[in-house]
């Protein structure tokens, strides 16, 4: 029951959060106030924020600018975007680690972006060395907490921005630097929630609860603190970031001559391939349809490249699904052996694959057996290059039943009341 009363607990809080967030409003003086190490639920199992809620509450109580910190860059997008909407600033900042320290760097303009981006992808293959962060530190400043301040030499021949961080006044006292800088680590949203971070690391580090040795103190962003130092102008001043979307950034195809003309070329032979020198009208007109969309919109390569590694697994014994969803409705990828189903035949509206009207991107989705898939990524990899082949990660979210388990296990409590208390739970109530 005890387990029930804080989920309950933690429900109230997470519908309450508006109507809090207004109260706090009227008892803190936001002033200039910039929460500059702000790690969000992206950063797994280490902190309780959504980006959403973070977005919301920021507005309502009047933060002019927010900070991203992950020790990735899985949240980036949807950060910049829900702040841009509600008219609040985003700084983009990544945790990095240097010697085992935490190390917190953030992108002054686009370039920098890139830098973190590439930081980022090194992370994610080995540990990052001194070298490395000098290679990739320009428009970037860095901001070490308090506890990695022995790197402080180190890094101030590196960047031109630096700051040591520091929690309270104990810490700001002990720091002989004058660049100094008021930064706390927000993991949750309401003071009241710090309480539940201790599960959370359990969960993670595979502990019980109680074996969990965490400083669960000041790791909220509501309520605030309201003392000058707190204001940090100078990073917010520095930081100004402006993401462009939507550019064309189709890899090209290496063929002579134009890709439309090569397309059209491959796509007719395909035609007569399959239909053999007399073709129908029908076709002709459909594919002439087809190509004169495609080109238009600017998607010749990607059908070639497509083409391309699908021709090479049927050509190296690599089982190739027949193709699904809006791309069975294409002529052009039929010709292309892209897919094994006539659209004309079974009559499939191209449209619904690709519509000038509704400018995206095409999608075709392809299957390869399992065991064989990584020859497919090494071909691309080795014809494009490395960086024009990328995996892309799907998220999965707790639902009600598992999460009564895992809180559960890091409490010691008996399986079999688990069990029971699970089955009680809707399994209807969104995941978190």
């Amino acid at each position: 029951m005890l387990i029930l009363n804080n989920m309950k607990k933690q429900a109230k809080t997470f519908q309450n959060t508006e109507k809090y967030s207004k109260m706090v409003l009227e008892k803190v003086i936001v002033m200039n106030y910039v929460p500059l190490n702000i790690k969000t639920c992206n950063s797994l199992l280490t902190s309780m924020i959504q980006i959403p809620e973070l977005v919301k509450v920021a507005k309502a109580n009047g933060l002019k600018t927010l900070t991203i910190t992950d020790n990735n860059m899985y949240g980036v997008i949807e950060f910049y975007k829900e702040c841009i909407k509600n008219e609040i600033k985003p700084i983009i900042g990544i945790t990095v680690k240097l010697d085992e320290l935490d190390v917190v760097l953030y992108c002054q303009n686009y370039n920098g972006y890139k830098n973190l981006i590439k930081l980022t992808t090194l992370m994610s293959e080995k540990a990052l060395t001194l070298e490395e962060l000098t290679t990739y530190s320009s428009d970037l400043v860095c901001i070490m907490p308090y506890v990695s301040r022995i790197l402080y030499n180190d890094l101030k021949k590196i960047y031109k921005y630096i700051f040591i961080g520091y929690r309270n006044e104990e810490e700001k006292s002990k720091v002989k630097s004058s660049n100094t800088i008021y930064m706390n680590e927000i993991l949750c949203i309401n003071k009241e929630d710090e309480q539940y971070l201790k599960y959370l690391y359990a969960i993670k580090e595979g502990k019980l609860a109680f074996e969990v040795t965490l400083d669960i103190s000041n790791n909220s962003l509501l309520p605030l603190k309201t003392i000058d130092e707190e204001t940090n102008k100078k990073l917010n001043s520095l930081c100004n970031l402006k993401i462009e979307f939507h550019q064309d950034l189709m890899p090209i195809y290496p063929c002579e001559g134009s890709s439309y003309d090569y397309l059209k070329q491959k796509c007719i032979e395909g035609l007569k391939f399959k239909f053999g020198s007399t073709i129908g009208k029908q076709y002709a007109v459909r594919l002439k349809h087809e190509l004169e969309i495609i080109n238009e919109m600017g998607f010749c390569d990607y059908f070639l490249i497509v083409a391309d590694y699908i021709h090479y697994a049927k050509t190296h014994d690599i089982l190739v699904g027949p193709g699904r969803g809006s791309a069975a409705g294409s002529l052009v990828a039929y010709c292309l052996d892209i897919t094994t189903i006539d659209p004309i035949k079974y009559n499939l509206f191209f449209e619904r694959f690709l519509n000038p009207e509704r400018v995206t991107m095409p999608d075709i989705d392809v299957d390869f057996e399992d065991c064989k898939r990584d020859q497919v990524t090494q071909y691309c990899i080795e014809k494009y290059g490395s960086k024009r082949v990328a995996p892309i990660i799907t998220f999965g979210t707790l639902g009600p039943r598992q999460a009564i388990k895992d809180v559960g296990r890091v409490v010691d409590a008996e399986i079999k009341k688990l069990d029971i208390l699970s089955k009680m739970m809707d399994p209807n109530i969104p995941s978190y």
